[in-house]
């Protein structure tokens, strides 16, 4: 039986897929640190690589957001991580720039699939504000955890084990995904345009901030 928005099953579900679908904004200055000190990248060039995640993400994003209700959730959140695990797997194994720029694209445009959905099954909840404040906690526990491990990991092993602690975060989130993404709660357009119509500006000038302040982090 499909988990629910309602249960805690359902909801670490969506918490690892949220700590996995942001993980540009936890470990961007590790990732392009290890990048220029660990590969020999220039400062351009390893910029470039996360750039190239970033654009795969948001690409996909704009291709599976509005396919949200056509597509089963689950089935999606899953294959995107998954894809996402392989790709950073290789990447572990690479060391060209060329290919190294191949596996980021495919892991940002297989990430951002799959945090479409995992991000339209919170927006579809019952308490969507609510699960969002409860996902972005575990965001926030999780960076605090990844970035008190992985540089002394990178600094032990080397640069490749920074890209197989992505593609274990990813694989985490996909078995996570498989075994317990939960359904959507239905909801019509006439629903949602009537919870929006009611909001305060200042909710209003808060998202614009949110956005804002992501934007100029990245």
């Amino acid at each position: 039986m499909q988990a629910s928005t309602e249960s805690w099953r359902g909801r670490i579900a969506l918490m690892v897929a949220h700590c996995a679908g942001m993980i540009d904004l936890v470990a961007l200055p590790v990732w392009v640190g290890a990048l220029i000190a660990q590969y020999g990248f220039s400062p351009q060039q390893a910029g470039g690589l996360a750039t190239l995640f970033l654009i795969g993400a948001v690409v996909s994003s704009l291709v599976c957001a509005p396919r949200f209700n056509r597509i089963d959730a689950r089935l999606m959140a899953s294959i995107g991580f998954a894809l996402a695990a392989v790709a950073f797997f290789v990447a572990s194994l690479l060391s060209g720039f060329a290919a190294m720029a191949l596996c980021h694209a495919i892991a940002g445009a297989s990430v951002g699939c799959a945090l479409s959905f995992a991000h339209g099954t919170i927006a579809h909840s019952g308490h969507p504000h609510r699960l969002f404040a409860i996902v972005g906690f575990a965001l926030g526990v999780f960076a605090i955890v990844f970035l008190g491990a992985t540089p002394n990991l990178i600094a032990a092993f080397g640069g490749p084990v920074l890209f197989r602690t992505f593609g274990v975060i990813m694989a985490t989130a996909a078995i996570a995904a498989m075994v317990a993404f939960p359904s959507a709660t239905a909801r019509s357009d006439e629903d949602i345009i009537e919870e929006v119509s009611h909001l305060r500006p200042a909710v209003w000038f808060g998202v614009a901030g949110s956005v804002a302040w992501r934007s100029r982090r990245r």
